[in-house]
């Protein structure tokens, strides 16, 4: 997966240190717990585990590298405030600490947008979202330099590629996410007050249009 990729970025990069601490979340997807235990065995990082229903303030120093989170439980639902959490771990952690976040039961409900979050990382499966078998990382500038520092600018993007791109799922998550994305719009604003939070995205003849950042 795309976090476990991640996972031998922060490994080999050097980014985590022995000493240095990753914070999980205990509600979060076994695939966003995995990949930061073999972390902190590479690194000799320590794991500090954070309960959603408690303050994470505490937790967070500047001795922080990671802090995995969920955008929503696939178990209960909640949505996470991950904008607030960010906001924190940025403060506490001295601009240090990386947020990884599991998107893949939010994303198909919740609008995410990076910049105005501050979230470094952000995993989500298109194929919850209609859309072909594809999984997607997305990613800061910031936070991908951050972890290939001996990377050109003009291979960036290859070196966390797994293999020979799947082009036809890629044309598909054009097509089918952009139908997905009008349906719930439509049908957002014929129920505003439904209660669900809709992503959007601009549309051109049925596609969606993306931004690089």
């Amino acid at each position: 997966s795309f976090l476990d990729l991640l996972a031998r970025k922060y490994i080999r990069s050097g980014y985590v240190q022995a000493g240095d601490e990753i914070v999980v979340s205990a509600e979060n997807h076994l695939a966003n717990v995995t990949p930061w235990e073999l972390v902190a065995e590479a690194t000799g990082a320590t794991i500090v585990w954070w309960k959603p229903t408690d303050d994470i303030s505490p937790l967070i120093t500047d001795r922080s590298r990671i802090v995995a989170i969920s955008h929503a439980s696939n178990i209960v639902g909640e949505i996470r405030d991950i904008g607030s959490t960010c906001r924190v771990v940025n403060d506490k952690s001295n601009g240090r600490a990386h947020v990884v976040v599991d998107g893949v039961a939010a994303a198909p409900h919740v609008h995410a947008d990076l910049s105005q979050t501050g979230t470094h990382f952000y995993a989500l499966s298109c194929h919850k979202m209609f859309g072909p078998h594809l999984g997607a990382l997305c990613g800061l500038r910031s936070a991908v330099e951050a972890l290939e520092e001996s990377i050109s600018q003009d291979s960036l993007h290859r070196s966390w590629e797994l293999g020979t791109a799947n082009y036809e799922a890629c044309a598909g998550v054009g097509y089918g996410l952009g139908q997905y994305l009008s349906f719930l719009s439509s049908r957002y604003k014929a129920h505003p007050k439904a209660g669900a939070i809709v992503a959007s995205s601009e549309m051109d003849d049925g596609q969606p249009s993306f931004e690089r950042t």
